[in-house]
């Protein structure tokens, strides 16, 4: 999971004017300390804060299904790690997010890559998706079940602008299949497309959207948008 932290930090240093950054669910506070000793003015919250092994930041109480305790308009960044797949409405969390976030800044948060390949063959087999099956459910409480096509259309909806994906974990030993793998794709959409045209013009941006290199060979995925000014 370390790899995780120091990927969000390299995107979050691309942003010179960020100083103030939010870290929620903020867990034990690892990404909290390394954001600390990165010198940002960094804030954590959590369902339970009480687990907060960091002792120079204070972790308060925040409960993401509900109205964050913070003011409008506070934080240059807020970073949502392992935490939006926990939530009863996204779309409301989302919408707080933005609330809080200050003109200009920075959002970032990470998914479960249910699109990429792998989750799709784990679905056809089983019937669950990578990391929504009931072990999941009952041990981690991965209730949200989020498609990145999904997840980018709720931060559209909620006003935020310049989404970029990044991978958080690339099935690297996989990538030389990629092309032969889109072919393939691209050949069976064809013959799909004759016999039901209907269904791939509704699903066209979609079936796009999901067969990009990241998307289709990640595990995790990274969201990086802003709050315009």
């Amino acid at each position: 999971m370390l790899g995780i932290y120091e990927q969000v930090l390299s995107i979050l240093k691309t942003y010179p004017n960020v100083s103030t950054v939010l870290d929620i669910p903020a867990g034990s506070g690892l990404f909290t300390s390394i954001l600390f000793e990165n010198k940002y003015k960094v804030y954590a919250a959590d369902i339970l804060p009480e687990k907060m092994s960091f002792e120079k930041v204070k972790c308060v109480f925040a409960d993401m299904n509900k109205r964050l305790p913070f003011e409008d308009n506070f934080f240059d960044a807020v970073v949502c790690l392992a935490g939006i797949e926990h939530v009863e409405n996204p779309m409301f969390t989302l919408s707080e997010f933005f609330r809080i976030l200050s003109p200009k800044g920075i959002f970032i948060l990470d998914i479960p890559n249910i699109n990429s390949l792998y989750s799709r063959v784990k679905f056809l087999l089983t019937g669950g998706f990578f990391l929504f099956d009931p072990f999941w459910l009952s041990e981690h409480n991965h209730i949200s079940v989020l498609p990145p096509y999904l997840l980018n259309s709720y931060l559209e909806k909620n006003k935020f602008q310049e989404i970029r994906i990044y991978r958080a974990s690339l099935k690297s030993y996989y990538i030389w299949l990629h092309p032969l793998i889109t072919c393939f794709f691209s050949f069976l959409s064809r013959i799909l497309h004759k016999k039901f045209p209907l269904l791939f013009l509704n699903y066209e941006q979609s079936i796009k959207f999901n067969n990009q290199k990241n998307v289709m060979w990640s595990d995790g995925l990274i969201f990086v948008a802003k709050k315009p000014y």
